[in-house]
């Protein structure tokens, strides 16, 4: 009898064991998971769910570097809603943030799953497109130029004409430059853009 209560004793205790192994796992997942979520959220646009400012940054660096370690191209666009203020002014706020969210949802599902985009600040985005030709690159930005022009985007019975204007800068692996170079030949293209017109691809010449 005794050896019978003792192996009782030890298979239960194996089984509480067991269960508070599976309880703990089950803890940690759970744990993993809200990290996980404060991560994303923490890289995240809230308007747009596009990656924010800082998490752009963070990735322009890391495909700055993958470029560079194995010679590959790199593209950088600068898009602006144009106009934007005479959508807040016409239809409201509202309306303005429903256009941002509408042409980030559209640049996203346009680009390739190796891409990314980036809500870089008011009705400003970034998209950056590594390992891709000159000539690849002007035609993705002039499609999307296109695409989004075509758009008219409804909020409260209201049709909205939306368009970008658009600068694009390279990186070449025979001419490395900085992240913040490369932003600002973007920049620098975007404004070149919006001076010509508005609705418009311009891309900053290095050569």
């Amino acid at each position: 009898d005794e050896d019978t209560d003792y192996i009782q004793l030890i298979e239960d205790a194996r089984n509480e064991l067991i269960n508070l192994s599976s309880d703990f796992m089950e803890q940690l997942c759970e744990q993993k998971k809200q990290i996980e979520n404060l991560s994303k959220l923490a890289m995240t646009d809230s308007l747009t769910n596009l990656l924010n400012f800082n998490a752009f940054h963070d990735c322009l660096d890391k495909e700055i570097q993958r470029a560079q370690r194995y010679k590959h191209s790199l593209c950088l666009i600068m898009a602006d809603i144009d106009h934007f203020k005479d959508i807040n002014d016409t239809h409201g706020h509202l309306a303005g943030d429903h256009v941002i969210k509408r042409v980030a949802q559209f640049i996203q599902d346009y680009i390739r799953t190796s891409d990314t985009a980036a809500r870089y600040g008011g009705e400003e985005f970034a998209v950056i497109l590594p390992e891709i030709s000159r000539g690849d690159a002007i035609t993705v930005a002039e499609r999307l130029r296109k695409e989004i022009d075509a758009m008219q985007i409804e909020h409260e019975s209201q049709l909205i004409p939306v368009s970008l204007s658009f600068g694009i800068s390279f990186f070449k692996p025979d001419r490395p430059r900085s992240k913040i170079e490369l932003i600002k030949e973007a920049d620098s293209a975007l404004y070149q853009a919006k001076r010509a017109g508005r609705n418009i691809c311009r891309c900053y010449d290095t050569d």
